[in-house]
């Protein structure tokens, strides 16, 4: 996981199409079908996904996977 600050995770959401902002919440939204009968699915786009949010801390940065802050 890599912490980000606000500058980095706007940066870092701007990069990758499968994130976008919520609020102060970054979200990662990936396609599948599944997400109709998921506890995470979201119906994103006229599509069905997977959502996984990444909150802000208490101090300010957010804790993101190295696969999207590398």
């Amino acid at each position: 996981m890599r912490t980000l600050d606000y500058d980095q995770a706007h940066d870092v959401v701007q990069a990758n199409r499968s994130l976008y902002w919520d609020g102060w919440d970054i979200v990662s939204w990936v396609r599948n079908p599944n997400g109709a009968t998921n506890l995470n699915g979201k119906f994103r786009n006229g599509k069905w996904g997977i959502a996984k949010r990444f909150l802000m801390t208490v101090d300010g940065t957010w804790k993101v996977p190295n696969k999207y802050a590398s």
